[in-house]
C-alpha cells in the first residue's frame, strides 16, 4: 500500500522566514521590515543604493530632500512602494545603530532574514561609514525631557506670620532654568533640602559603585575593541 506524504511546502526565499528573531531588533522583527524584503528582491542595486543613502541622510538630519537620484528612485518603485522601502530601510538602520552590534553580525543577520546579499552588504558598508555620525545624530534627535541648564537659589527667612509675631524660620527658594527656556521656581524647607541633598549623594555613590563593577569594565573593553575594529575598516 503506497503512502502519500504530499508535497513538501517550498520555502519562499523572497520573504522573511516565519518565526525568525534577530536580537538587535528586540523581541521581534518589525512588520515594516518584513514587508520590504520582497520589494528588495524586485529591485536592482541601482535602485536600492539611492534609497539607502536617503535613509542614512534622514537619520542624520531628519530631512528627506528631493534630488535627481531620489526622483528616479521614486518613479522606478512607484509612490506606495517607495514609502514602504524608505520606512523599512530606516527601521533597519535605526535598530542597527541603536544596538551597537558590529556590522558583520548585522550583515549576516540580514541575509538570514532573506535580504538580498548585495543589499545586505550595502547596508553594512553604509553603517560602517556613517556609524559615528548616526550615533551622534540619534543622541541629538532622541525624544527626552528638557535638560537642566542652570540652577539658582537663595535663603529666605520668614520673620513673622499671621498667627505668630516672630517666626524666624529659614527656607530655600530655588529656580530652575530648563533647556527649552521654561523657568520653574519653588520653595523648600531646610528639612526637604537636606532630604534632597541626601538623595543626590546616595545616587552618586551608587553610580560610582556600579561603574566599578567588573561587568562594567568588561563592557567598556568590548566597546573599545569594537570601536578599534571599525576604525581599522
Amino acid at each position: 500500500m503506497a503512502r502519500n506524504f504530499g508535497k513538501q511546502k517550498e520555502v519562499d526565499v523572497t520573504r522573511c522566514p516565519v518565526g525568525l528573531t534577530v536580537h538587535w531588533f528586540g523581541a521581534s522583527i518589525p512588520d515594516e521590515v518584513k514587508a520590504v524584503i520582497p520589494l528588495m528582491h524586485a529591485s536592482s542595486s541601482e535602485v536600492m543604493r539611492p534609497c539607502i543613502q536617503k535613509a542614512v541622510e534622514y537619520l542624520k538630519t531628519g530631512i528627506l530632500e528631493n534630488d535627481e537620484d531620489y526622483i528616479v528612485f521614486t518613479k522606478t518603485l512607484g509612490a506606495g512602494d517607495q514609502g514602504h522601502m524608505v520606512t523599512g530601510i530606516y527601521s533597519i538602520l535605526r535598530a542597527a545603530i541603536g544596538s551597537k552590534v558590529n556590522s558583520s553580525t548585522i550583515v549576516a543577520d540580514l541575509k538570514r532574514m532573506n535580504v538580498p546579499a548585495p543589499t545586505a552588504d550595502d547596508l553594512g558598508q553604509s553603517i560602517v561609514r556613517a556609524r559615528s555620525q548616526l550615533e551622534i545624530a540619534a543622541l541629538e534627535h532622541r525624544i527626552r525631557f528638557p535638560r537642566l541648564d542652570k540652577l539658582r537659589w537663595r535663603i529666605d527667612v520668614s520673620i513673622s506670620s499671621g498667627s505668630l509675631s516672630r517666626v524666624m524660620r529659614p527656607s530655600i527658594l530655588m529656580q530652575m532654568i530648563l533647556s527649552d527656556g521654561r523657568i520653574k521656581t519653588f520653595e523648600v524647607s531646610i528639612e526637604q533640602f537636606n532630604q534632597l541633598r541626601y538623595g543626590v549623594a546616595k545616587m552618586l555613590r551608587e553610580m560610582q559603585t556600579l561603574e566599578r563593577h567588573p561587568i562594567m569594565r568588561v563592557q567598556r573593553e568590548l566597546l573599545k575593541r569594537e570601536e578599534e575594529e571599525r576604525m581599522k575598516k
